[in-house]
């Protein structure tokens, strides 16, 4: 995979004027001034995701199963990196920071 198709499936970059169907004209890509919150937020919906399915498997097989042990530890680190992302969130950026407003969108 080259490197710009690896950005725009990433969710960095986004075709802003392909070249037509001639070929003429050369395509353009953009970055949205959002695009790390983006990126970021999915990212973070995927650890969740992976916690959720962790605590599902120490139900399944039991919290006193060896096996268990593993992923307590999957768990818990997601967890830990919930609540640091979680508090970060509370955190007011200085002046001009493009985070501002994502922040105060996810109640800081």
């Amino acid at each position: 995979m080259s490197c710009l198709r690896f950005l725009i499936a990433a969710g960095f970059l986004r075709t802003d004027a392909p070249p037509d169907d001639a070929g003429n004209g050369a395509a353009r890509y953009r970055m949205d001034n959002d695009a790390w919150i983006k990126v970021v937020r999915r990212r973070l919906a995927a650890f969740v995701a992976v916690r959720d399915i962790a605590q599902d498997g120490i139900q399944m097989i039991g919290p006193a199963d060896p096996r268990s042990e593993r992923l307590r530890a999957a768990r818990d680190s997601f967890d830990w990196l919930d609540a640091v992302v979680t508090d970060g969130a509370q955190l007011q950026p200085g002046p001009g920071s493009q985070c501002r407003d994502h922040v105060s969108e996810l109640g800081g």
